[in-house]
């Protein structure tokens, strides 16, 4: 039997301690690693190593010009408009070649066309510069010099002017002041002509005056009589009289209590309010009569039974 348990134990792959392989327990692998950097920080430390890595190989990276190809400098707009007008000038010679072939023109066509190549030719180059009259201009009319609306206007102008002058002279002859008014106004430019003629008798009167000083005022008399002038009004006001308060205990009348008792029921009703009894009899005579519903067969039918 202990060769049979010994051969089984042989059997097991051993992969603890001892004689009974004992497990024995080992630390897990985030337990021994170090705890100064989160996950979040050590991807946040991957990423800027990985831009400063990409940073140093651009600065590494020396950009060079390619040339610039020879397709870019040939001027092949000019040639294109070139060989389009020399396209046109031979259609256009073409097509007059075969227009001058194909056309049957009258004979007076012919003569016109001379004879609009001869005005033509004797207007650029006259044949004799006697038979030339040159060209000269008239004088300006005196008419188109004068500002005749200008003038026309102005005299509108001074015309209006004249009219609404005239005008108001009328309404100021027709119109008057009333008659103490009137007198006010005659009183008013006699004293302004007197004033006038004794200003031109005194001299010539200036328009700018410059202050005249005027004597040092007593400031020690203004103030005292300042000061007895208030002691006046303090003697003249009339003081206020304290009174005493009336403080009085409660009458014990018992219409005064009743008074009171009424209007606290107003306040938290608690008394019950008695009726009259001649109210309460004479009561169906006030009021209309109640009907009461009509009785069933059921109704009776019960009645009858607790009879």
């Amino acid at each position: 039997m202990k060769q049979l348990l010994a051969r089984k134990q042989d059997l097991v792959p051993k992969t603890g301690k001892g004689k009974y392989d004992v497990t024995v327990p080992k630390p897990f692998e985030f337990l021994n690693a170090e705890k100064s950097f989160t996950i979040r920080q050590q991807k946040f430390e991957q990423m800027m190593e990985q831009k400063k890595k990409d940073e140093e190989k651009q600065l590494r990276t020396r950009v060079r010009a390619r040339e610039v190809p020879a397709s870019v400098k040939a001027n092949k707009y000019e040639k294109m408009l070139k060989a389009q007008d020399e396209k046109r000038e031979d259609a256009k010679r073409l097509s007059m070649a075969r227009t001058k072939a194909k056309e049957a023109p009258f004979n007076f066509h012919e003569r016109d066309v001379q004879a609009q190549k001869e005005k033509l030719q004797q207007a650029e180059l006259p044949q004799s510069y006697a038979n030339f009259t040159p060209f000269r201009a008239k004088k300006i009319p005196w008419r188109v010099l004068v500002p005749l609306y200008k003038t026309m206007v102005d005299d509108a102008d001074n015309e209006r002017v004249k009219r609404i002058k005239k005008q108001s002279q009328v309404s100021m002859s027709l119109s008057k002041l009333p008659p103490r008014m009137e007198a006010h106004q005659k009183k008013v430019e006699d004293k302004a002509q007197q004033d006038l003629t004794n200003g031109l008798a005194q001299g010539p009167q200036f328009a700018f005056k410059p202050p005249i000083s005027k004597k040092v005022p007593d400031f020690k008399r203004i103030h005292k009589e300042f000061a007895a002038k208030l002691e006046r009004n303090k003697s003249a006001m009339r003081l206020t009289v304290p009174k005493a308060f009336n403080f009085h205990e409660p009458k014990n009348d018992p219409t005064l209590r009743k008074h009171m008792d009424a209007e606290n029921q107003v306040i938290n009703p608690t008394m019950r309010q008695r009726r009259a009894r001649s109210a309460k009899l004479n009561r169906d005579l006030l009021e209309a009569p109640v009907s009461n519903p009509p009785t069933t067969k059921k109704h009776q039918a019960m009645v009858e039974h607790r009879r």
